[in-house]
């Protein structure tokens, strides 16, 4: 199991800490998505049961079928590209969650757009997308982008990068960065970032202001027994090593 502690010690080790801006991306953003995990639980608070993709894994067939009705999904290799799902636990309603983790130099770290390409595999879908490997991601891979914001600033002020406390959050619906039926958006506009602040916005309003998108992931059998193990197996990994 990742802990806090796990992603704390990441973000700590030399080498994150002297990597340059591009490097320290990549190097941290597995600690990102957890953390953004473990914040995302705190947010919505017992009502509610947030999942990394990894832990799918960990969860036996029979379960994820049942509750989930992800039996078509494989999340091995990051095939659904979604990094993180929450589940209300009285709706069985499921949500997918791409985490992105942004070091931004702006006024503020609202302020200015920030990257949303991603790299994948060769496919047909992507045999047209360049030579560079980053492609724009498609609507039907996951609901809504958390963005972690690690406000570095005008004078590289890279020690924040160090304490994720200092990070501040966007969480916005995907509906608002469609390209086209197909694609979404290759950048984030500054005004989503700003108008989906976790700061003005809790994540269940959010999550609630948003109409049910077409996805078998919103499919959920009526299985509260089987939910309830779910949890017991998953929920008490909350009451983490804070």
């Amino acid at each position: 199991m990742v802990t806090i502690a796990h992603c704390e010690a990441q973000l700590s080790n030399p080498l994150a800490t002297l990597s340059n801006v591009g490097d320290w991306g990549k190097q941290c953003a597995r600690a990102n998505e957890y953390l953004q995990k473990y914040k995302i639980q705190a947010f919505l608070g017992p009502e509610y049961t947030v999942l990394h993709s990894d832990e799918l894994a960990t969860i036996s067939d029979e379960i994820i079928i049942d509750i989930l009705n992800i039996n078509e999904i494989s999340v091995k290799n990051n095939s659904p590209g979604f990094d993180i799902i929450i589940i209300h636990n009285k709706t069985k309603k499921v949500y997918r969650i791409q985490s992105k983790l942004r070091q931004v130099k702006g006024k503020d770290p609202y302020s200015t757009q920030v990257d949303f390409e991603t790299t994948r595999r060769n496919s047909e879908k992507n045999k047209d997308n360049g030579d560079t490997g980053h492609v724009s991601y498609s609507t039907n891979e996951f609901d809504f982008v958390m963005v972690t914001l690690v406000h570095i600033g005008k004078e590289k002020n890279l020690k924040i990068r160090e304490s994720h406390t200092e990070w501040v959050h966007s969480f916005i619906p995907i509906d608002k960065l469609c390209k086209n039926d197909k694609e979404l958006l290759t950048k984030i506009p500054a005004v989503h970032l700003n108008n989906y602040k976790v700061a003005n916005k809790t994540l269940e309003s959010i999550l609630l202001e948003n109409p049910e998108r077409d996805n078998d992931l919103l499919k959920l059998k009526d299985q509260n027994s089987k939910l309830r193990e779910l949890n017991t197996v998953l929920v008490k990994r909350i009451s983490i090593e804070q």
